[in-house]
């Protein structure tokens, strides 16, 4: 990893999941940051981007392995999952003590050591059907 954006965004992502580290937010997200796939209702800027971490955070034990990140000029993208054990009701659906894996695929453009924009894909029905059928992944 010798693109120094991959490692803005590497330790952006295991900081804020895998040691729950809310502050790395505003040493490494723009105040400024756009993110083109909000989740509904997320405010705009580093206001938004730490309340969707935090919504994350708040359903259970939280980890994320990052299987590979590449760089060229102010993108990164990053191939990583998020595995939770959660804690409470998920979207109606009784979750207490259930892990779901969700698997992500993300670009960041990083401007001056920050991460300015976020675009990203998710297995977000794989997780449904692991809330409600067992091992969807």
């Amino acid at each position: 990893m010798t693109n120094p954006n991959c490692r803005v965004v590497t330790e952006l992502l295991l900081r804020q999941y895998n040691q729950r580290d809310l502050s790395v937010i505003d040493e490494l997200v723009a105040e400024d940051h756009v993110d083109h796939h909000p989740l509904p209702g997320q405010q705009p800027g580093r206001a938004g981007y730490r309340q969707s971490i935090a919504d994350v955070l708040a359903r259970g034990n939280v980890t994320a392995e990052i299987h590979q990140s590449f760089g060229e000029d102010d993108l990164v993208a990053t191939r990583y999952t998020i595995t939770t054990r959660h804690n409470e009701d998920f979207m109606g659906f009784p979750t207490a003590g259930k892990t779901t894996a969700i698997h992500v695929v993300q670009i960041n453009r990083v401007r001056d050591g920050k991460v300015a924009e976020t675009w990203g894909e998710s297995n977000a029905l794989a997780v449904l059907q692991q809330l409600t059928h067992g091992d969807g992944h």
